[in-house]
């Protein structure tokens, strides 16, 4: 912690008063409050004090909050209040007493089928809700669904993006974590409503398998997963309906899955009609007719239309799998191989004919989109080194790598540039080694961000 960080104790807004942690993340910490006005029990969401001074943070959280408060609905965590000072900024919400499923499945890896129905169906009631409002929650796993005493809840709206607006980034820079992305926002298409109706199949499909539909070892063994791999069969015992309800969500094709979130809770309801819980058979909710998610059209990206998001994704992957070793995990329920290699990207090399004589080269300019691609890592490095996510000497040290590697773009030097990417993928896969030196999230953040950007040298 910074000394400007909260300590249990303080008073914001002359109203909360901060209890415990419980909860960090990327962009802050959660912290367990006492509103002492209305004498309840609340969860202060907080800004990380290292990114105060970064508008374009201000302006998530501030979204997270103004999209959240627009919702009212029962499987979604409610905000209470907003504030915003030169020294802090946070959101007010309910404080969800529960566990989260990732806790649940750390337990017990695998959830009986007609519970896990139940769950999923919940969570999609209450992303249904969110895109009829215009909100894409863009980072739907585990992690982000209570289990409550009176059933699931969606929270953390963090990464949220209104359908409306244009993304905080024009790099294609993915955004959640990885193991949930569809394969269209792999290739770095935007978040939709599919989108999370894809995130909500590996979320069931985790559920009843006891591990998320594709496993690797690096993001460059995932993105060629998305492109080229197939689930396994889930586990016997799972209901056939409900196997099929799992693999719709799961389509590659964002236009071949469930029309919106409310028609996958419709599906996968119908598939356990007959399929009784043992021990408390879920009561299923009459689902209103589901809408068609309509967005306004992006001035940045077009509509991912039949097979563009294939070739997007295809091509994003044959820039960055060249060369690559791609390693998935084995057998099923066993984990993926922490200490593989990292991926490594193809350089072109230039064979000189014998009679032409050698041509003067143009002047070397960094192509916009790659500058953009590079601007974000170093924001990412930035954030990392501010919210304690990456060791002080660790983070100058890649700062150097990422100098060196703006020096060869400006000189046009691309093959050397890759090779820097390449080096500096391995360094930060190394670092992940040290205790304390960056944690997985930052890392896989970073190794991202260079492999978005070496498909761009391509």
């Amino acid at each position: 912690m910074t000394m400007t960080d909260p300590d249990a104790g303080t008073l914001l807004a002359g109203r909360y008063r901060l209890r415990d942690r419980i909860g960090e993340g990327g962009m802050g910490e959660v912290w367990r409050a006492t509103d002492e006005v209305l004498g309840r029990d609340v969860a202060v969401k907080m800004l990380a004090h290292g990114l105060l001074a970064k508008e374009d943070m201000r302006q998530r959280f501030r979204r997270e909050a103004q999209a959240l408060a627009r919702l009212a609905h029962p499987r979604i965590a409610r905000v209470q209040d907003f504030a915003e000072s030169d020294d802090s900024v946070f959101i007010v919400m309910e404080l969800l007493v529960g566990q989260t499923l990732s806790r649940r499945l750390q337990r017990e890896s695998r959830i009986p089928p007609a519970e896990a129905a139940e769950i999923i169906a919940c969570a999609a009631d209450g992303l249904h809700a969110a895109h009829k409002a215009g909100i894409v929650h863009r980072d739907v796993k585990p992690a982000n669904i209570m289990l409550t005493g009176t059933g699931p809840k969606v929270f953390d709206f963090g990464i949220a993006a209104t359908a409306w607006e244009a993304r905080l980034t024009t790099t294609g820079v993915l955004v959640g974590t990885l193991a949930y992305l569809s394969p269209e926002r792999a290739a770095g298409g935007p978040g939709t409503p599919a989108s999370d109706v894809y995130a909500l199949g590996v979320v069931l499909y985790e559920m009843l398998a006891g591990r998320p539909p594709y496993r690797a070892s690096n993001p460059l063994a995932l993105l060629h997963a998305y492109a080229t791999g197939k689930p396994d069969p889930l586990p016997a015992g799972v209901p056939a309906g409900l196997a099929d309800a799992c693999l719709h969500a799961l389509a590659k094709n964002p236009e071949h899955r469930p029309r919106s979130a409310a028609a996958f809770a419709a599906e996968v309801r119908r598939a356990m009609a007959g399929q009784p819980d043992p021990s408390s058979p879920p009561t299923v909710d009459r689902l209103e007719e589901p809408t068609l998610w309509q967005p306004v059209p992006s001035r940045i990206r077009p509509p991912v239309r039949h097979q563009r998001w294939l070739l997007a994704t295809a091509g994003a992957v044959a820039v960055l799998a060249a060369g690559a070793a791609v390693l998935l995990a084995g057998s099923p329920g066993s984990a993926p191989v922490v200490a593989a290699p990292p991926p490594t990207i193809a350089t072109r090399t230039q064979v000189p004919t014998s009679s032409a004589a050698p041509q003067p080269r143009p002047p070397a300019t960094v192509p916009s989109n790659a500058a953009a691609a590079l601007a974000t890592l170093r924001r990412a490095l930035e954030e990392g080194a501010a919210t304690g996510q990456i060791r002080s000497d660790v983070s100058v040290d890649l700062g150097n790598g990422v100098d060196d590697l703006q020096g060869k773009l400006a000189d046009g030097r691309r093959t050397d540039a890759t090779n820097r990417i390449n080096d500096l993928i391995r360094r930060i896969h190394v670092r992940l080694r040290e205790s304390g030196a960056i944690t997985a999230q930052r890392a896989t953040i970073l190794q991202t961000d260079l492999l978005v950007l070496a498909s761009m040298l391509g």
